[in-house]
Parts: C-alpha cells; sequence; structure tokens
C-alpha cells in the first residue's frame, strides 16, 4: 500500500511537472509579436557565375567573388494559432560582383558587331546593384533566439558594368578561318552592359542567431534560378551567367 501510494505521489508529480513546462512553452510562444521588423546590414560574398563552366575556359589563373554592400527591411507576421510559425517580406538593396582572369581557347565573342572566337588571356568583371523583395516563411525557436527562413527572391537591375578585355599575345580568327594577332601590350575591350537581365529571381534560405532582444547576426544564401545575362548574350559567347552569392550581416529587431 505504501509502495502504491508513493507511485501515485511520483505520477502527480511528473504529469504536473509536464504541465507547468507546457504552460512554460505556450506563455513564451505567446509573447511572440503577431507583427515584427528587422533591420539589416550586410556583405554579400559570391559572383556572377557561367554554369556549367564553360568548356573553352583552359586555365583560371584568378578567381575574385567581390565583398559587396547590402541593406534589407525585413517584416514578419507571425501566425496567431502557431506564432513560432510566419511569412516575411524584405526589402533589400544590394551590389554583386566578381573578376577572374583566364586563359580561354576559341571564345565566341562580339568584335565590331560581327563574330569571332579569341584564344589567349582574358579578364572579366561584372558590377550588377539590385533592389528586389523576398517573400519568405519563417520558423522562429520559442525562446526567440533562433529564425530559420525559406524562400524566393525577385531583384531587378539598376545599373551594371559587365566588360570582357582581351590581353595581348592572343589570336583573333574571324567567321572566315582568317587569324590577326594581338601585340603585346595590346588590349581589346568589349562591354556588355546591355546584355545584363533587367528582372532576375531565384532561391532565398538562411538564419537570425540573436545575441540579445534586439541585436543579431544573419546569415543567407542566394541562388538564382533565372539568368542574369540575356539571351543575346548566349547567342554570343554561348554561355549563360547566374547569381551565386552568400550574405552576411548584423541585424537589428525592432
Amino acid at each position: 500500500m505504501k509502495k502504491l501510494i508513493t507511485s501515485i505521489i511520483y505520477l502527480f508529480l511528473i504529469v504536473n511537472s509536464n504541465a507547468a513546462f507546457a504552460q512554460k512553452d505556450r506563455q513564451q510562444e505567446d509573447k511572440l509579436p503577431l507583427i515584427e521588423w528587422q533591420a539589416t546590414l550586410g556583405i554579400n560574398i559570391g559572383a556572377t557565375s557561367p554554369i556549367p563552366t564553360p568548356r573553352f575556359i583552359d586555365k583560371i589563373y584568378t578567381w575574385y567573388p567581390n565583398i559587396n554592400p547590402s541593406f534589407t527591411l525585413t517584416m514578419t507576421h507571425h501566425f496567431r494559432k502557431a506564432p513560432r510559425h510566419g511569412v516575411a517580406l524584405s526589402v533589400f538593396a544590394d551590389k554583386r560582383s566578381f573578376r577572374a582572369t583566364t586563359r580561354i581557347n576559341g571564345m565566341p565573342i562580339s568584335l565590331a558587331g560581327d563574330k569571332a572566337t579569341f584564344t589567349g588571356d582574358q579578364n572579366t568583371s561584372f558590377d550588377g546593384r539590385y533592389v528586389g523583395i523576398t517573400p519568405l516563411y519563417v520558423f522562429t525557436t520559442k525562446n526567440r533566439k533562433v529564425n530559420i527562413y525559406s524562400g524566393v527572391y525577385l531583384s531587378m537591375l539598376f545599373g551594371s558594368k559587365f566588360q570582357v578585355k582581351l590581353d595581348g599575345d592572343g589570336i583573333l580568327r574571324d567567321n572566315e578561318g582568317n587569324e590577326s594577332f594581338l601585340q603585346e601590350g595590346e588590349i581589346k575591350t568589349m562591354s556588355y552592359d546591355d546584355l545584363v537581365s533587367p528582372i532576375e529571381a531565384g532561391l532565398q534560405i538562411g538564419t537570425d542567431v540573436f545575441l540579445n532582444k534586439h541585436l543579431g547576426l544573419t546569415f543567407r544564401f542566394n541562388a538564382g534560378l533565372t539568368r542574369a545575362t540575356k539571351k543575346e548574350f548566349f547567342e554570343i559567347t554561348g554561355q549563360y551567367l547566374h547569381n551565386l552569392y552568400a550574405n552576411l550581416g548584423v541585424t537589428y529587431r525592432l
């Protein structure tokens, strides 16, 4: 009988303990506001890259995914009946750029409006400035320390500089097979500014980790699904470019 009473007491304590923890979790969830605002200042690390790697690239001497600034303002709406889940909408402005020096063999180019190929060293530079929006699904941990995001982004180009420089000692070959040689130190510059796509979209995943109630660190990874260059660029060079970049930053929760 004594053992039975002891067992009942233990069971009662366990049930009440679990109920207390469940009530505490519900109280913490209830404290999540329906609407939250965040301002994020960060840097983009990545590049606009050809996918897959073009067959005419023999060697990559240097490749620099430049570090570029970004700013994001995010509004998150938590669901009333499931406050740890929600949707967010971000508005952002950023820059994406890279530099690369490569050895190429038979790369298609446009020279004075005519198609040709080039064999030799080249330097490519791309700078794109974008604004856009990002609708996201958000999951927030019960202690509000971590946000996890997934969604899509839509960005609009408002400025770009896209150049390819052909270095000296290279060989130009026209459609008829005629060859001409660049002299040492001679550089031919081709501009593809007008062949960058005005609208681009892709996937985004990321997380925020908060150090206190307001201040946190943020990480995002973005993968372009649509092409960063127009069809005409493919017709000239046989390649498309896609945006692939990460974003690291500091976020402030209002």
